[in-house]
């Protein structure tokens, strides 16, 4: 096209193409739009606006554009991940479902990198962009109260007891936005560097404003503890350690499987789990609370 045409002159406006961009679907606008040309890869990069719209950046208000008015969850992890996010109504694995259905035992061969054999490489690279990814977005009265604790809950019974445990995990202030809020590499690795996740029964991630089953399996166990959840969300393994056979063989074989090709990536890569290693920028543990009793 001509250099002094309209289409070309929009093109060379960086604001103009901003806002040309942000209408882009965030696949499109993570993949294809960056392969376009250099220029459009360093705007993408570089823009808080479109770094907010790929979940790279938290959104927050400013004179012209609005903060979220609810919480809005990644799409892209989502897709990947299901089993981390709520089921909503509209999704057809829970259209039709009951309620309890919403917050179901996580189901491993739902997770794109189990499907997807071929794509594993991909996701176990360290520059993969989920990893930076925040979980969601922030609705407008919480845009000063970013979520900072994620709880891990777990019940280990054996022959001659249980033991529940419920920790708190928070982010320390850095003043970095890219370290504001909930990442989906600290999320993935509070469940898959569990030590109890090869023996559990029961596994599921429980977010605390789209609870609606009061007699899901996580408020049995809360309840137990004696205080209330002041969590964002909270990854429940329950497990079961002991002697005895199991009756639920093939799914532990199953959750072994998928644990050992998590442990298997990240070690191929050199990776290691960052965020609860104590470290700088890591996460630090909160309060516990811990319930035990003895097998009569």
């Amino acid at each position: 096209m001509p250099s002094g045409s309209p289409t070309q002159h929009t093109l060379n406006t960086p604001e103009l193409l901003e806002l040309i961009l942000a209408q882009l679907d965030p696949r499109t606008l993570l993949t294809a739009a960056q392969l376009t040309c250099r220029t459009w890869r360093t705007l993408i990069q570089t823009s808080h606006p479109l770094q907010e719209a790929l979940f790279f950046r938290p959104a927050r208000a400013t004179p012209t554009i609005p903060a979220p008015a609810t919480k809005k969850f990644n799409p892209l992890l989502a897709e990947a991940f299901p089993g981390f996010f709520p089921r909503f109504p509209s999704d057809s694995s829970a259209s039709e479902a009951a309620p309890s259905a919403r917050h179901a035992v996580f189901q491993w061969d739902t997770l794109d990198f189990v499907v997807r054999p071929d794509k594993r490489p991909a996701y176990f690279r360290k520059e993969a962009s989920w990893r930076r990814m925040l979980v969601h977005q922030q609705q407008q009265q919480q845009q000063h109260a970013p979520p900072q604790s994620v709880g891990l809950m777990t019940a280990c019974s054996g022959i001659s007891g249980e033991e529940i445990c419920l920790e708190s995990w928070k982010s320390p202030q850095t003043g970095n936005a890219l370290e504001d809020g909930l990442r989906m590499e600290t999320f993935f690795e509070l469940l898959f560097f569990n030590e109890l996740l090869r023996y559990s029964w029961y596994v599921a991630v429980v977010w605390r404003d789209e609870r609606r089953a009061p007699e899901h399996v996580f408020e049995a166990y809360r309840g137990r503890l004696g205080k209330p959840d002041n969590q964002e969300v909270v990854v429940c393994v329950f497990a079961s350690v002991g002697c005895e056979e199991s009756d639920d063989e093939d799914e532990e074989a199953e959750v072994r499987a998928v644990q050992g090709v998590v442990i298997g990536g990240y070690n191929k890569e050199g990776l290691r789990t960052a965020p609860f290693t104590g470290g700088e920028g890591g996460w630090v543990k909160g309060e516990v609370l811990k319930a035990s009793g003895w097998w009569d």
